[in-house]
Order: C-alpha cells, then sequence, then structure tokens
C-alpha cells in the first residue's frame, strides 16, 4: 500500500513535491472543486491516500507528435504549374532559368524522344492530324519546335504520312502558330510528358521533402533540400528509435521519491504516425499493445490521419473516429491530402473506463510557399493566419459534434482530450485562438490540465507561469534536466517556440463511476541516441501520471 506522505508528494509533482495537506489535496481532483481553494471538509490526509492504495491503478500517460510522416504522390499537372507560375509573375522559361537549366537542351531533349516515338507509330494522317493538329490549338508551337530542335524530324514525318503545316494549320484555324505559343506554353509541356510517361509534377511531402526534389529529378539538376531538419534521419530509423524509448520504465525522481517503482507508459497518444511500418515499429517487443488506429486514406486523400494510440496492459472495449469535413484552407494545401480527424477508445482501467479522445488539427503547409522555398525566393503566404484559424475553428467545431455524440453529460466514463491542435498557447499573438479553443473546450466540461495545476503554486513560484512550449525541442537543449528525460520547469522564454500540445481532462463530476488524478505535466525530450543535441521530433512528448481509484 503507497501511504507515505512523501511518496504521495513526489508522485503528484516530482519536481516541486507539495509540503503540507492543503497543498498535496490541490493537486487532486475532487468534485465540485471550482478554484483552488474549494477543497472538502473536512480534509485529511487518510482521504488522499485512500486514492493511492492501489499501485498497480497507477499509469504512465504520453501525448506526443512523433513526426513519422510518409511519402505520398501528389497528381500535379500544367494547370496547377501555371497558377503558381502566375502567383510568381514568372513564365516557364523563367522556371527553368532559376534552376539552372538549359531550356533549349531541355526541350531538344523531350521533343527528340516525341519525334521518335511518332516515327514508330502506326499512323494515318487522321491520327497525325489529331495529336499536332487541333489538340487544344497547340499544334503550331509543336511543329515550331520539332522543326528547330530535332534537325529535320518534322519533314521525315511529314513526308511519309503525307501531311504539311498547312494542313494542320488549317485544320487548328490557326494562321500564326506562334500566337499560340504563350497561351498554351504549358499545355505543350503536360502533352509532352504525358506522351512520354513522364511525371515531372508528383509532388513527394516528407516533412520537408517537397517540389524541390521533385524539380530536381525532372530536370538532372541537384537542388538542395531546404527542408531537412537537422539530425532527423528520415524513415525508418526514428520509429525504431521511438519505439524503444517508449518501452523503457520511467523512474519518478525528485527530492522525496521513494520506494516508487518505475512504470513504463501505459496509454499512448501520438501524431503523425501515418505507415504500418513505423506504427509496428513503436510496438517492436511490447507484447501486451492494443493498438487504435484514426482514420485512414479516405475517398479524396492520400494518407490518413497518423493518429496511433497505443494501450498497453488495459482492456480496450470499443473505438470510434471521425474525419473531419473541413481538411484545409484551398486546393494547395497539402493538408488536403490527409485525412485528419479524431480518435476515440474506451480503455477499461479497472475501476471504470477512460474515453480517450485524441486529435490533430490543421496547420496549414501551402504547396505554393514550399516552391517558393525551394527556389529560395520570398513571397508571402497564399493563407493568412486568419484564414488558417478559421479552419481549426471549424475542425473544433466538428470535435466538439463528435464528442458531444459519443460522450454525453451523464456518462460514467472520465473522458481526455489531447494532441496537437496547433493552437498557440503560450504567445501573446495566439492567445485570442487559445481563448476560443479553451472556451469550446470548457464547454465540454474539460479543463487544460497544464494550465489548471499551475494555479496552485504560490504567486512568487516561477512555475506559476511556466508558458509550456512543446515545439522545437532543439532550442532548449540546453534546458535537459540532468536527473531525468525531462526538459527543466519552467521553461526559459522563446521567441520561436509555442505551446501546441495539450492534456484536456474531464472535470469531476457525481455520475463517473471512478476518480482520475493526474500529477504535474512534465515534457519529455525523446533525443536521438546517437546524435548529441539531436531530436526523435520537432515536438517534445507531454509526460503523467494517470491515478485511478474506486469512489
Amino acid at each position: 500500500m503507497i501511504n507515505s506522505f512523501r511518496t504521495i508528494a513526489a508522485i503528484m509533482d516530482p519536481v516541486r513535491p507539495p509540503t503540507g495537506i492543503k497543498e498535496l489535496a490541490k493537486r487532486h481532483r475532487w468534485i465540485d472543486q471550482a478554484s483552488p481553494d474549494n477543497l472538502p471538509q473536512p480534509l485529511s490526509f487518510r482521504s488522499i491516500a485512500f486514492r493511492h492504495s492501489e499501485p498497480e491503478n497507477a499509469a504512465r500517460f504520453l501525448s506526443y507528435n512523433t513526426m513519422l510522416p510518409v511519402v505520398f504522390d501528389l497528381p500535379y499537372n500544367s494547370k496547377t504549374l501555371m497558377i503558381l507560375l502566375d502567383k510568381l509573375k514568372w513564365d516557364m522559361p523563367k522556371l527553368v532559368e532559376k534552376l539552372g537549366i538549359d531550356f533549349q537542351k531541355f526541350y531538344q531533349r523531350g521533343l527528340f524522344e516525341l519525334g521518335k516515338k511518332f516515327l514508330s507509330e502506326e499512323c494515318d494522317m487522321d491520327w497525325l492530324a489529331e495529336v499536332l493538329g487541333v489538340w487544344q490549338k497547340i499544334q503550331g508551337f509543336i511543329d515550331d519546335c520539332l522543326n528547330f530542335s530535332t534537325g529535320g524530324i518534322w519533314e521525315e514525318i511529314t513526308d511519309w504520312a503525307e501531311v504539311t503545316i498547312d494542313m494542320v494549320l488549317d485544320e487548328a484555324g490557326i494562321e500564326n502558330p506562334f500566337e499560340v505559343i504563350e497561351e498554351h506554353f504549358l499545355d505543350v509541356t503536360q502533352f509532352i510528358l504525358d506522351y512520354l510517361g513522364w511525371d515531372p509534377w508528383t509532388l513527394t511531402v516528407n516533412l520537408g521533402i517537397g517540389i524541390a526534389e521533385i524539380i530536381s529529378s525532372w530536370a538532372g539538376e541537384e537542388i538542395k533540400d531546404p527542408f531537412h531538419i537537422p539530425g532527423e534521419d528520415e524513415l525508418p530509423e526514428r520509429a525504431s528509435e521511438i519505439g524503444e524509448a517508449l518501452k523503457e520504465p520511467l523512474n519518478i525522481t525528485g527530492k522525496y521519491a521513494y520506494g516508487i517503482k518505475p512504470l513504463s507508459y501505459s496509454i499512448m497518444a501520438l501524431c503523425e504516425v501515418f505507415s504500418p511500418d513505423s506504427q509496428a515499429r513503436l510496438m517492436t517487443g511490447q507484447t501486451d499493445i492494443t493498438p487504435c488506429l484514426g482514420p485512414g486514406i479516405g475517398k479524396e486523400t492520400l494518407q490518413g490521419s497518423g493518429l496511433f494510440q497505443m494501450v498497453n496492459g488495459y482492456q480496450v472495449s470499443e473505438q470510434k473516429m471521425m474525419s473531419f469535413k473541413k481538411r484545409c484552407g484551398d486546393q494547395f494545401d497539402i493538408e488536403c491530402w490527409a485525412n485528419k480527424g479524431v480518435l476515440l477508445t474506451r480503455i477499461d482501467v479497472g475501476c471504470g473506463v477512460i474515453d480517450l479522445f485524441s486529435t490533430h488539427l490543421y496547420w496549414g503547409n501551402n504547396i505554393f510557399t514550399m516552391l517558393c522555398e525551394a527556389l529560395k525566393i520570398s513571397e508571402e503566404e497564399q493563407l493568412t493566419p486568419a484564414e488558417k484559424a478559421a479552419v481549426r475553428k471549424s475542425q473544433l467545431e466538428e470535435l466538439k459534434e463528435f464528442f458531444n455524440k459519443n460522450h454525453p453529460k451523464n456518462s460514467p466514463n472520465v473522458a481526455i482530450l489531447t494532441g496537437d491542435f496547433n493552437i498557440n498557447g503560450s504567445k501573446p499573438e495566439g492567445m485570442a485562438e487559445y481563448n476560443t479553443l479553451k472556451t469550446t473546450i470548457e464547454a465540454l466540461g474539460l479543463r487544460d490540465e497544464w494550465s489548471y495545476q499551475r494555479q496552485f503554486f504560490p504567486k512568487d513560484d516561477p512555475n506559476k507561469a511556466d508558458p509550456g512550449y512543446t515545439d522545437g525541442p532543439d532550442k532548449e537543449a540546453s534546458n535537459i534536466r540532468n536527473d531525468d528525460l525531462f526538459f527543466q520547469d519552467p521553461a526559459p522564454e522563446k521567441e520561436k517556440e509555442y505551446r501546441f500540445d495539450y492534456i484536456f481532462l474531464e472535470k469531476p463530476r457525481h455520475e463517473h463511476a471512478f476518480n482520475v488524478d493526474i500529477s504535474r505535466i512534465r515534457r519529455r525530450h525523446f533525443m536521438r541516441p546517437k546524435q548529441k543535441g539531436k531530436f526523435m521530433s520537432d515536438h517534445m512528448g507531454l509526460d503523467a501520471t494517470l491515478i485511478f481509484s474506486a469512489r
């Protein structure tokens, strides 16, 4: 039986253990506790210790954006490129010039191959006229390019097929072929590439390997990838490293941590775990894991939600999920192609059931912006911060509807909502949107545990105003505690760091079948084992201990 004051205090806060009964009581969750001082009366250590009488009902909990994206193919065409170039106020020759490619050499290559294919086909005048004569009235330009760049192949084709330039132009209603060059330039490009079976407009999305790689492979010229996160090897190495880290029992450390059994993670709510291979690597060596998957690839998407929960040692009684109807801001947003949504897992913890909701809201990674970055040019984002916020607000409404449908107010289960919300809760410029999030969450009967816990600290305690940054662990590498796997609290002020990741826990209600208490939330760093100062993700994990007790 765990009933030592020092032990319980260290469980609830390994960094700054409470030193008095009243302070320790504030760290626990009491029904109708509207404020830190609204504690049950009479208050006794016995009532607190009762909640810690069963050690097996203490579960290590982790919420973590793993940054394990997948590579998927995004179909592109000349129309998309035309819009991108128009926004840059460029034409195709300028794009090719920007890439350092010999424009004439490129078209000579393509059109020569096209000419050879024409000569190898058994065709008649009607077929050739259709290909070169009437296809969107672009044959004049093809005629000009073939005649110029292939050294007489056009003459061979026309002699063999008994068709003349005049016949083709008359059929197409074109008097001057040069008039169609600018108008149909991109259509000609796409036609040639389609005919040759080339696909230069495939967009490879891998959190930083995008358009630059595609243009590079198409052009035969190396373009340095501008998106690679320093020290972050691509899959599958990081997935295996994270899987190993998730298996390790974590000691509760602190001045009063006497006799506390190290706990491995029992409940893990992860984001950006898209591939079956990554999922398998995260579970390697864990025999009692129940994997829970969020929405998979949808009809209009090329990858799933990336939501992945792992439950270790508890029974999962039910799973439900929902895909967001509002996925992105416009058709050029990469997140149009991911089936983001919400995953609900019901977990039987012995004395009751946890309804665990996890999600990953919209961020916005515009294809056009990526192209500008790849070409090292400056350009304003196509989507404004307000437009991105509007997408997240819409998703919050969908989340609220899904939550209310599956977790009614009279449910005996206790709800937890967690994930990467991409809403900044630590900087003034993001607080307006955070307040919208907070209003939505409170309407569901939940509360932000990071902020809630900190109101228990004395006014002069620096932990009270800890912003809780969760992105950019590399910027805080010097602030890792010496005695454990966590960043120091409070976090130092950083200009470019934000709090995007949250744990929202339902307020205690009389209808609940059991009690759920939560320890101080700490920020897990997940450092690469063989690369000093490098991390497994661009996010920090949120680590806490959940304590379940019967009423």
